[in-house]
């Protein structure tokens, strides 16, 4: 088994292992590994566990070329990106999968086991963002709707790790723009928070898969290179 060692929360890192997990064929093929976390499997017997799960979901019945593409996905694709992402590892000469510390520390285990398939894929989707993680983190400390404007404030202080007079009203524009084009949106579409338009308020009323994870707000960052990148 692997030796455990310390979480990677960094915001790459983040982005990273969420837009994995916005897969249900990916978040299929992490629990069928967690279930077999005391042994570890084999590429061969991950790859046959996919294909009874595939026969068992499909109204046909699954020929030798779906096999074969299961199998042809699983070793291209599907493990690369997830270990990439942090949340598998290869070990014995990468014949032997295993899941990483980081789905038990982050709570993904039991998130993945709770709602439909595609919900799951626009939570970790819209999670899938540090600034949107950032707000998620700030609505959920706050028990009253925010104007989006205060939000982006709230924001903008975390993400400089300033206070709020070191903010020029140009960067609370730009996080303020940022919200209200793209990120609000994703989150109203994903359920995870309520977004009035017209009124310009914003509220976090709990979710069950983001109450399952262990999520907290990304570290602040001084590198300019990532500041310019967030306030795009």
């Amino acid at each position: 088994m692997t030796t455990t060692t310390a979480v990677d929360r960094s915001p790459a890192v983040l982005d990273s292992l969420f837009q994995a997990l916005a897969s249900e064929r990916r978040r299929t093929i992490l629990r069928l590994v967690v279930d077999r976390s005391e042994t570890g499997l084999t590429r061969e017997e991950l790859a046959s566990q996919l294909v009874v799960v595939a026969n068992a979901s499909s109204l046909g019945v699954i020929n030798d070329d779906d096999r074969r593409h299961v199998r042809l996905t699983l070793v291209h694709r599907d493990l690369p990106a997830l270990v990439d992402a942090g949340v598998l590892t290869m070990v014995d000469d990468g014949t032997v999968i295993e899941p990483e510390p980081v789905i038990e520390e982050l709570g993904i285990g039991d998130a993945i086991a709770t709602e439909s398939a595609d919900e799951l894929d626009s939570v970790f989707e819209a999670l899938a963002d540090r600034r949107r993680r950032t707000a998620l983190a700030v609505l959920a400390g706050t028990y009253q709707p925010l104007s989006t404007r205060a939000l982006a404030a709230d924001i903008a202080v975390y993400e400089r790790d300033v206070t709020d007079g070191a903010l020029s009203a140009n960067e609370v524009d730009r996080v303020h723009t940022s919200l209200v084009h793209q990120h609000l949106p994703a989150f109203n579409d994903a359920g995870v928070v309520a977004y009035d338009e017209i009124t310009g308020r914003v509220v976090y009323e709990g979710h069950p898969v983001i109450q399952q994870i262990k999520l907290a707000p990304d570290r602040p960052t001084t590198d300019d290179a990532a500041i310019a990148l967030a306030n795009e």
